[in-house]
């Protein structure tokens, strides 16, 4: 199984682009996936070929107005990483401290925009079934929102779309530690 997205700006073009940047993480991830059967997703801009990454962080000062101080952010797909700098196709992240790296499964990008941080994720991964592991924290997720009556029945995403994400704080170790008590 192969996942490989297009985007008709070159690679070359974005990384051309002026932007300055707008928002800054701490506790920051570049988190890389892997597919069921192994194979890397990519994205081809252009000419070029780039693994699939995203960054996963809590924001300390966003210049765009799009999250609040302390509010987790999962990126869209980065395309290029030079120092602490991290470029999406519309925004650049400067990291605060070490940008730690992970691979997860790409079922695991739909927990990411969930605001389920990637060492959470690997944590309840050991020793499991990815597919379980993923689909038991989602619909753990959905549960706890329909409670507050703020989501209908959650369903498998059909195409990779809606890598950027704006939410509130992270609460996945309070969703894991829940979990463990019941």
């Amino acid at each position: 199984m192969e996942l490989h997205l297009t985007h008709r700006m070159s690679l070359y073009e974005a990384k051309l682009n002026p932007m300055s940047t707008n928002t800054y993480l701490t506790d920051a991830w570049l988190i890389e996936f892997t597919m069921p059967d192994g194979t890397v997703p990519t994205l081809q801009f252009g000419e070029e070929t780039i693994p699939l990454r995203v960054a996963f962080g809590t924001v300390t000062e966003d210049l765009s107005r799009r999250w609040e101080p302390g509010n987790w952010c999962c990126t869209s797909a980065v395309i290029s990483l030079a120092g602490n700098v991290i470029k999406t196709l519309h925004s650049n992240y400067q990291i605060g401290g070490e940008l730690k790296r992970i691979t997860l499964p790409i079922q695991a990008r739909e927990l990411l925009m969930q605001g389920i941080g990637p060492e959470v994720i690997q944590q309840a991964m050991s020793g499991g079934d990815p597919d379980q592991v993923i689909n038991k924290l989602l619909h753990s997720i959905e549960a706890r929102l329909r409670l507050k009556g703020s989501v209908k029945a959650y369903s498998e995403p059909t195409e990779p779309v809606g890598w950027g994400v704006n939410a509130g704080n992270d609460k996945s170790d309070q969703l894991l530690n829940d979990d463990e008590k019941t």
